[in-house]
C-alpha cells in the first residue's frame, strides 16, 4: 500500500509541474503580448508628437505667418531653418532684432523689427546716401568741400580729426570714404553738422522709409531693423547712383559681421557700441538677392551669431 501511494503521489507532483511550467508560458506569451502593444502605441506616439512639433517650430506664436519666406525649391521655410539655430544654441531672442528681404520674390522674414537698438554707426549708411543723393542731383559733387566747424570731442574719433584742424575745408570724397571704409566718426560728425545737425540729419532719413518712426528716433542714436532694412531695400534697388558707396561697404571690415562666415565680401555696414553691435548689408552673387539686418544687444558672441544666421539665409537663397 505504501508503494502505490509513493507512485500517486509522483504522478501528481509531474501534473502539478506541466500545470506550473503552462501557467508559466502563458503568462510569458500575455506578457509579449502586452510589450509588443505597449511598443505599437509608443511608436504611435511619438509619430503624432513629431508632427506636433515640426508644427511648433514652422509656426511658433510669436511669429506673424504673412513674414515667412518660402523656398520655392523647398518645402522648408526660412523660418523654420533660423528657430532651429536659435533653439538648438539657447540664444535669447529679447536680445535680437532681424530682418531679411528677397528682392526677386519681395518676401520677408522679421523678428523684433520695429524694436529700437542703439545704432551704432550703422547711422552712417544713410548719412552717406543723402549725400550721394544730392551728387546724383547735382547739387554736390566728390570735389566738393565740407567745413570742419567744430571738434565733436570724441577722442576716438577717427582720421579726419587727426589729418585737419577745424576751420579746415575737407573734400567731400574723402568725408564719405571714411565715414564707410574705417566708419570715421568725424566724418560722420561733419556731415550731419553740414545738414543742420542730428535731428535734422535723422528727419531728412525718413525719406527711405514709410514707416512711422518715434521721436526716440530723430534725436538718439537707436534704430530698428525694420528701418535699416527699407534703407538697404532703397540703396539696392536705386545702386546704379551708389557705385561708390556700395565699394565702400564691401572695401569696410571684409569678412566680419555678417560676411564673419560666408565670407564673399559682401556690401554691409555695421555698428559697435559697449554691449551692443549690429549690421546690415545685401548679397547678390550665386543667391537670389537679398539685403539682411541684424541688431544685437548683450549677446554673449554676437558675431558669430550673426554669421551664422547670414549662412543659414544664404545657403537658403543660393541659386
Amino acid at each position: 500500500m505504501k508503494k502505490v501511494k509513493r507512485i500517486k503521489t509522483y504522478r501528481d507532483t509531474r501534473s502539478n509541474i506541466r500545470k506550473i511550467l503552462l501557467c508559466i508560458l502563458l503568462l510569458c506569451i500575455f506578457s509579449s503580448i502586452l510589450w509588443i502593444d505597449l511598443e505599437l502605441y509608443k511608436n504611435i506616439y511619438e509619430q503624432q508628437n513629431a508632427k506636433d512639433v515640426s508644427t511648433v517650430v514652422d509656426v511658433p506664436v510669436n511669429f506673424d505667418e504673412d513674414t515667412y519666406v518660402v523656398n520655392k525649391y523647398s518645402s522648408e521655410t526660412l523660418q523654420a531653418r533660423i528657430e532651429d539655430y536659435l533653439q538648438s544654441h539657447q540664444i535669447n531672442t529679447d536680445r535680437l532684432g532681424i530682418a531679411v528681404y528677397n528682392f526677386e520674390e519681395q518676401t520677408e522674414y522679421t523678428w523684433q523689427d520695429d524694436l529700437e537698438f542703439i545704432a551704432g554707426s550703422t547711422y552712417k549708411l544713410p548719412l552717406a546716401m543723402l549725400y550721394y543723393d544730392m551728387i546724383d542731383s547735382k547739387e554736390l559733387s566728390l570735389d566738393s568741400v565740407i567745413p570742419y566747424t567744430s571738434y565733436m570731442g570724441d577722442e576716438s574719433s577717427g582720421i579726419i580729426s587727426s589729418q585737419y584742424p577745424v576751420g579746415s575745408e575737407v573734400p567731400l570724397s574723402e568725408l564719405l570714404y571714411e565715414l564707410i571704409v574705417h566708419s570715421d566718426n568725424s566724418a560722420g560728425y561733419i556731415l550731419y553738422e553740414e545738414l543742420g545737425g542730428w535731428q535734422s540729419f535723422k528727419d531728412l532719413c525718413l525719406k527711405y522709409t514709410n514707416k512711422s518712426m518715434d521721436d526716440e528716433f530723430s534725436e538718439e542714436n537707436v534704430m530698428t531693423p525694420g528701418y535699416l532694412e527699407d534703407v538697404l531695400k532703397y540703396l539696392y534697388t536705386h545702386k546704379e547712383k551708389y557705385t561708390d558707396l556700395i565699394e565702400n561697404m564691401a572695401a569696410s571690415q571684409p569678412n566680419q559681421y555678417l560676411d564673419y562666415v560666408i565670407q564673399v565680401g559682401m556690401p554691409q555696414k555695421y555698428g559697435s557700441y559697449d554691449i551692443h553691435l549690429c549690421a546690415g548689408g545685401f548679397v547678390e552673387e550665386n543667391v537670389s538677392p537679398y539685403c539682411i539686418c541684424i541688431f544685437t544687444t548683450g549677446l554673449g558672441g554676437a558675431e558669430q551669431i550673426m554669421g551664422d544666421l547670414n549662412e543659414i539665409c544664404y545657403n537658403y537663397f543660393k541659386i
